[in-house]
């Protein structure tokens, strides 16, 4: 890439990451501004670790404390890369090692000082603990139970209707396949009994109950079309709910409520294409029924 479209793509990179993703990149001679968007870098050599850590000053500040400070108006990364490869004329294999050896005293420095610090809070936990006033005996119970208050009914129910209605708007397939084969068969249909109308006679009622018929049967059989989804997230039901996360009432319930606008997008196209295209009368009618009908098809999916 050229640096105009690296620099693009490690913008949009960063924007993930202070969204609270963890982005891992490998890059050849980052930009200046490239390198002012890094959080944290790592160079290595020979396979052992020369710096990791924050970018910016910290990176600066090392070096120039292990000898080698950057000049001024120079990339960072150009500099740490330049005194790391041992390929370069002027390197020593020696000053590469002493590097490697600094940065492994830097770390077991900084993980003794954390240890430190974890200590001395665990030890001021313990003193604060004990002067603090004694907790009753049922409260005390309660809190080292490990036993946490479980939500109402009610507040899983909407946790689960927000979370199943963000994965019916992140994939549009769940319902776009369904519409795109409702769209189709009820397409054929509409041709097959064109221009039918609404007459009286033996043959137009005859007619008009088979291509209730086939609608009632297809389409609603069609509701099948949802189980590979639900099969999908099985596993996920049966983690949660052994984990007493919700129950099977507030899921399948949360499930259907959120099924109701794609069910009646999936009623109103083949209504619209079935009935305008048969010429029937009761358009209203015919679409309460076929939207009931999916609805109660719906359920027993979920």
């Amino acid at each position: 890439l050229d640096a105009a479209s690296a620099f693009s793509e490690i913008e949009f990179l960063k924007g993930l990451a202070s969204l609270g993703h963890t982005i891992i990149v490998s890059i050849h001679q980052p930009s200046s501004e490239i390198w002012a968007l890094f959080d944290k870098v790592g160079f290595m050599t020979g396979g052992k670790a020369v710096y990791f850590g924050k970018a910016g000053q910290d990176i600066l500040d090392y070096f120039e404390t292990a000898g080698y400070p950057c000049p001024t108006f120079t990339n960072p990364a150009d500099h740490v890369i330049k005194i790391i490869n041992r390929d370069f004329p002027g390197n020593k294999a020696d000053d590469v090692d002493d590097l490697i050896a600094k940065f492994a005293q830097h770390e077991a420095k900084l993980h003794v000082e954390k240890k430190e610090a974890e200590h001395n809070e665990v030890r001021e936990g313990e003193e604060a603990k004990v002067e603090t006033d004694t907790v009753s005996g049922s409260e005390k119970e309660e809190y080292f139970s490990g036993e946490m208050e479980r939500p109402n009914w009610l507040s899983r129910f909407l946790a689960l209707t927000h979370r199943n209605f963000l994965e019916v708007t992140r994939d549009p397939g769940i319902y776009g396949v369904r519409l795109a084969m409702y769209t189709m068969l009820a397409l054929l249909i509409g041709l097959m009994w064109l221009n039918l109308g609404d007459q009286k006679d033996f043959s137009s009622i005859t007619s008009r109950t088979s291509l209730l018929f086939y609608v009632a049967a297809f389409m609603v059989f069609m509701s099948v079309a949802v189980l590979p989804f639900f099969i999908w997230q099985r596993d996920v039901f049966l983690r949660e709910r052994s984990n007493r996360a919700h129950g099977i009432s507030e899921y399948v319930l949360a499930k259907w409520v959120v099924s109701i606008p794609g069910i009646f997008l999936l009623a109103l196209f083949t209504t619209l294409l079935v009935v305008l295209l048969a010429g029937l009368n009761g358009f209203g009618v015919y679409l309460a029924d076929l939207f009931l009908s999916l609805m109660v098809a719906e359920a027993f999916m979920a």
